[in-house]
C-alpha cells in the first residue's frame, strides 16, 4: 500500500500534494472541533457547578441606575457571594479563545445554560418586577433590558473573560461578556435570540426576532450592548463589507417572541439618514451668486432642524415611542408648512 502511495507520488507529484494537503486540513479541522468541544462543555459543566452548590448566605447589593423613557430605572439585584467566588475561578476565556466557526457551534449552549442560572433568573425577576410597576409591554420590556445592559460601562477585563454575574458584580464588560449577559435574560423571557460574531471587526452582538429592521438577511435585529443604541441600529463599521471584510456569523440560540416595533425604528433610522437638498435653484443662488434669497433661507432652517432632530434621537435611544411621536410630528408640520 505505501509502495503504491510511493509511485502515484511520482507519477502524480500535484494531485498527490493537493490530497495530502487535503488530509491534512480534514485532520486540523478535527482536532480544532474535538478541542472546542471539550473546552465548551467544560465550561458549561464547571457553570453548572454554580448552580448546584449550596447559597453561602453571604449576600452582595448590585445596583446600577439608566435612563428608560421618561423616568431614570434602579436596577437592584442580590448577588450571593460564594457564587461569585465560584465565578471568579472559572476560565471562561479559554473558550472564547477557540476558533470562531466551531465556537458558533457552541456559544448558544452556553447562553442558555446561563439563562437558566440563578444568578440570571433572580436579574431577569428584578426586570419584570420594573415592568409591572411601569406597565410595560413586550417590546417595551425588551428595550428596558436593553437599555441596562447597554447602561453598564464597557471596560476590558485584565485577562479572563467574565461571566454574567462577574459582569454586574464588577460594573463593567466587553462586547463579548455583556452580550452574553444580554443575551441569557433574553433568553430567559421568552425572546426569540441569536448572537452575532462579527470577526473583521473584532465584535460580538445579540441578535432578537424582529419584524423589521433585520440585519445581514435574516430574520434578527441587531443589538449594540456596548453602547446607548435603539434596536436594529448598526453602526457602520459593523457594516463593512468587502474583500477583506469576513461575513458576520450568526449564531441562534432560542426561538421565541418577536419584537414588533422594528417598523417605527426602520423610521427612525431613516429620519437620521435623511438630509435635506437645495435643489437647483438653490445651488444656483448660493454660493456662486451669494444671494440669501427666502428659498435658501428656507432650506438652512429645515437642515438644522434635521440636526437638531437627529441629535435628540441618538439622545432618547431609552424612549424610541417618544421618538418616533416626535419625528413624525415634524414630518407633519413640515408637510403642512
Amino acid at each position: 500500500m505505501v509502495a503504491r502511495i510511493i509511485d502515484f507520488s511520482k507519477r502524480r507529484p500535484v494531485i498527490a500534494a493537493l490530497a495530502f494537503l487535503g488530509v491534512c486540513a480534514a485532520v486540523w479541522l478535527s482536532v480544532s472541533e474535538a478541542y472546542t468541544w471539550v473546552v465548551w462543555n467544560r465550561l458549561i459543566a464547571e457553570t453548572q457547578t454554580i448552580c448546584d452548590a449550596p447559597r453561602s448566605g453571604r449576600d452582595i447589593d448590585a445596583t446600577w441606575s439608566f435612563p428608560f423613557k421618561d423616568t431614570t430605572c434602579t436596577v437592584e439585584v442580590t448577588i450571593d457571594a460564594g457564587e461569585l467566588e465560584l465565578a471568579s475561578r472559572i476560565d471562561a476565556g479559554r473558550a472564547f479563545r477557540t476558533p470562531i466557526y466551531p465556537r458558533a457551534r457552541h456559544l448558544p449552549h452556553f447562553v442558555s445554560s446561563q439563562a437558566e442560572s440563578r444568578f440570571i433568573r433572580d436579574l431577569a425577576d428584578e426586570f419584570r418586577r420594573i415592568a409591572e410597576e411601569m406597565s410595560l409591554d413586550e417590546d417595551e420590556h425588551l428595550e428596558l433590558i436593553v437599555c441596562a445592559v447597554q447602561a453598564i460601562p464597557y471596560g476590558e477585563t485584565e485577562g479572563d473573560v467574565l461571566l454574567p454575574i462577574e459582569v454586574v458584580a464588577n460594573g463593567r464588560g466587553m462586547c463579548s461578556e455583556k452580550s452574553v449577559l444580554l443575551a441569557a435574560l433574553l433568553v430567559r423571557e421568552g425572546y426569540g435570540t441569536a448572537m452575532w460574531a462579527l470577526p473583521t471587526q473584532k465584535h460580538v452582538a445579540v441578535g432578537v426576532r424582529s419584524d423589521w429592521v433585520r440585519f445581514d438577511d435574516s430574520e434578527y435585529a441587531y443589538i449594540e450592548t456596548t453602547r446607548p443604541a435603539f434596536i436594529g441600529h448598526v453602526s457602520s463599521e459593523m457594516k463593512a463589507r468587502g474583500p477583506i471584510a469576513r461575513h458576520p456569523v450568526l449564531m441562534r440560540v432560542s426561538e421565541g417572541k418577536v419584537y414588533t416595533a422594528g417598523e417605527q425604528i426602520d423610521y427612525i433610522l431613516e429620519r437620521l439618514t435623511r438630509r435635506p437638498s437645495l435643489g437647483d435653484r438653490g445651488r444656483r443662488a448660493f454660493p456662486q451668486y451669494r444671494t440669501y434669497d427666502a428659498y435658501y433661507s428656507l432650506k438652512a432652517v429645515e437642515n438644522d432642524v434635521t440636526l437638531e432632530l437627529a441629535r435628540f434621537a441618538m439622545q432618547n435611544t431609552h424612549d424610541r415611542a417618544r421618538v418616533y411621536r416626535t419625528l413624525v410630528s415634524s414630518d407633519a408640520l413640515s408637510i403642512a408648512y
